[in-house]
């Protein structure tokens, strides 16, 4: 019987007989197949082949699969922390380093600090144009008359909402990171204020009340407008949040309000 078997033995011993927590296990149990130093690289490098291969990560993965790709490099990590692996297998798997387009909107990473005015704007400037260039995609081979006939704003003001809804979640028991930030409820509180009047649009589309709607769109901006500082903080204090900003989506509703115009005329 060698070393390792001894040791396990013991460790079985040591927990029928309650001296040790039951869930306690030798580190020796992580090197599955291979050592654990080893699943870190291995799974680095699959993800950046993956990059390679397909852009994934930068140009399709929405934010939740980066952040479940970046949980796992990060749980890897951990285990490798407690393990307290050895040094020369360190040094042998080290030359693959946390893959960089999952650190910019993943759990585990700080939120990046406020940006200035100018970095901003240019910032959101950036994201209008992402935005206009999926609804161009979206619907430039549309061939029903009937989609023909709903403004294609529509389509950015529900993409809006569920970027808005991912954002807010991103500040839930979804994702450990915000919970430990003091500012979470704050945040929650304003975010989920940008969406909660928007029911009045929807009923004065549902009545065909073109001039209450109009009215409602209006209300809607001057609301964004008037906490654009608090939504923007809030907005940049959490995760999941590069899709949108208070600027492109307030450019939605003017967009949907012309868009209304157009066809009716």
């Amino acid at each position: 019987m060698n070393k390792l078997s001894i040791q396990k033995l013991a460790l079985k011993l040591l927990q029928k007989f309650h001296i040790v927590e039951p869930d306690l296990i030798s580190s020796s149990h992580l090197n599955y197949q291979i050592p654990l130093e080893k699943h870190l690289y291995e799974y680095r490098e699959l993800l950046f082949e993956i990059e390679h291969q397909t852009q994934f990560f930068t140009k399709v993965a929405p934010h939740w699969s980066k952040n479940h790709a970046l949980l796992h490099d990060d749980f890897l990590e951990y285990l490798l922390e407690n393990k307290g692996a050895e040094p020369l297998k360190i040094q042998q798997y080290s030359s693959r380093p946390k893959p960089p387009f999952l650190q910019k909107s993943g759990c585990s990473v700080v939120p990046a600090p406020i940006e200035s005015s100018e970095q901003l704007e240019q910032s959101q400037q950036q994201e209008n144009m992402k935005i206009n260039a999926l609804n161009r995609l979206a619907f430039q081979d549309l061939d029903n008359p009937a989609l023909k006939r709903i403004p294609k704003a529509i389509g950015s003001l529900l993409s809006l909402i569920a970027n808005i809804a991912i954002t807010i979640r991103m500040n839930s028991a979804y994702c450990r990171g915000n919970l430990t930030n003091p500012n979470t409820p704050t945040n929650v509180m304003f975010l989920s204020d940008m969406l909660h009047n928007l029911h009045f649009l929807g009923r004065a589309i549902e009545e065909d009340d073109i001039y209450r709607l109009h009215i409602e769109i209006d209300k809607q901006i001057g609301y964004w407008e008037m906490h654009k500082e608090d939504i923007e903080r809030a907005r940049l204090d959490s995760y999941g949040s590069e899709s949108w900003s208070t600027v492109s989506a307030i450019e939605v509703l003017i967009t949907l309000k012309n868009e209304i115009d157009s066809h009716g005329e």
